[in-house]
């Protein structure tokens, strides 16, 4: 049976369960929300196994979805489109189209608002699962061989397993793909390095720090540390403590430590204040965390991925890169493991 045959009989084993199911009932126990929609799903299920057919699954659920959308749009009836947003997500991010996936894996989420469930439900799958351990999990234990590392704890994949499913869900989607996304681009980086890849480098460590910012802030929101409207930034405003010095200054590392700055206001101030951190902090602990705020700071007001602009020891961006991206992925561990976030 090729793809179209397949299609045509997925839409038509639906079109006569939707005649035959009542509309959804949130007050029916989960598992009634899914029964209009198995058989279709079994039939599309095989185009998972294979990878050469995953780009026919995205086009076979696709069109499931929008059959429903439309039997929707005529009738009175609706139905729960979990499964389905779940299964196009999927094959979405199956073919490298992370942001369409998510999309749809949020919708498949949304759509199950009206359960008490696990809100991880959808990720704790194998077919997440199948991208999260080689993209995401993977590139984070391979930070305990790491030389620049110098983590006081280790990494594995219960402890990172930890981490995501305490994050709202919404937060755990948007680290993973961005740490998909920056060590895919590593890769790209490798073969071809031009300003479109390392723009996507340099916006990744971006966004991991603002990341960062949001978990520490809303840690803190939650401890009643801060007011929930309260302007307060990684570093002091006056007589302001910021969001590290709430935390992180009672943590015995010797933080703040004098010498280190965390503001550039140009490629080649931020490439010396990088090294100056690299060799000048106390202990790798301070070193992340001037890292992680200088980054944050820097990344947030400038976007220059010159590799003309050198530091004063001679070295570009994308030579100090692995220093830089270790040190920042690593302040988020080390958050994790110090219960901060």
């Amino acid at each position: 049976m090729n793809i179209v045959q397949l299609i045509e009989k997925g839409k038509a084993v639906l079109v006569k369960n939707m005649e035959m199911s009542p509309s959804f009932d949130p007050n029916k126990p989960y598992e009634e929300k899914n029964k209009y929609f198995l058989e279709v799903n079994q039939l599309g299920f095989p185009l998972f196994q294979n990878n050469i057919l995953v780009s026919p699954a995205t086009i076979y659920y696709k069109e499931m979805l929008h059959v429903i959308l439309e039997y929707e749009n005529q009738n009175t009836k609706r139905f729960n489109k979990g499964m389905v947003y779940a299964n196009v997500g999927i094959a979405q991010i199956a073919n490298g189209n992370l942001d369409e996936g998510i999309h749809y894996l949020l919708m498949a989420d949304r759509e199950d608002a009206d359960f008490a469930m696990n809100p991880h439900g959808l990720l704790d799958g194998v077919l997440w699962q199948q991208f999260e351990r080689p993209h995401v999990i993977e590139n984070l234990i391979n930070l305990n061989n790491n030389t620049f590392t110098n983590l006081h704890f280790q990494v594995t994949e219960a402890f990172i397993q930890n981490m995501l499913r305490r994050m709202d869900l919404q937060d755990r989607l948007f680290l993973e793909a961005t740490i998909w996304t920056i060590f895919r681009n590593l890769k790209f980086n490798t073969h071809n390095s031009n300003y479109y890849t390392r723009g996507r480098l340099l916006s990744g460590l971006k966004d991991v720090c603002l990341l960062g910012e949001s978990l520490l802030r809303k840690y803190q929101i939650s401890q009643g540390l801060i007011s929930a409207n309260s302007r307060i930034t990684l570093g002091n405003t006056g007589n302001t403590p910021g969001l590290l010095t709430n935390t992180v200054s009672g943590l015995r590392i010797g933080y703040p430590q004098r010498g280190l700055s965390v503001s550039a206001n140009s490629l080649l101030e931020f490439l010396d204040n990088v090294e100056n951190i690299l060799q000048q902090s106390s202990s790798p602990e301070i070193c992340r965390i001037y890292c992680f705020h200088l980054v944050r700071n820097f990344t947030g007001h400038h976007f220059d991925v010159s590799s003309q602009v050198i530091s004063s020891s001679g070295k570009e961006f994308f030579d100090l890169y692995e220093h830089i991206l270790v040190n920042v992925l690593s302040t988020i561990l080390y958050f994790e493991s110090m219960s901060i976030i």
